[in-house]
């Protein structure tokens, strides 16, 4: 969750995050900071990936690619059932 990243505007774009229970993006905290996970059901998703994948390979032609955080892990959702995340500081970890 960070404006101006290619990522995070074009999934907002083309609205593929997953929704919370109030019709919002949810919001998550994982080691990196606040986040939006992608709904890997939505129709867009593939082509999202493929696009953001190749903006990466241009910019720097990796031999390989690990994705860390590559399942869905939420550290702040206490009970498992409600959201408990705020994003309370947006250039680093939720205070």
């Amino acid at each position: 969750v960070q404006e101006g990243y290619d990522a995070y505007e074009q999934g907002m774009k083309q609205d593929l995050f997953i929704k919370d229970i109030s019709g919002g993006s949810y919001l998550g905290q994982v080691w990196p900071g606040p986040t939006y996970f992608p709904d890997f059901l939505h129709p867009q998703a593939q082509d999202y990936w493929t696009t953001q994948l190749k903006a990466f390979w241009n910019m720097c032609e990796p031999d390989g690619i690990w994705i860390d955080m590559n399942e869905v892990s939420n550290f702040c959702n206490s009970d498992g059932r409600g959201q408990v995340c705020t994003n309370s500081a947006p250039n680093g970890c939720p205070a």
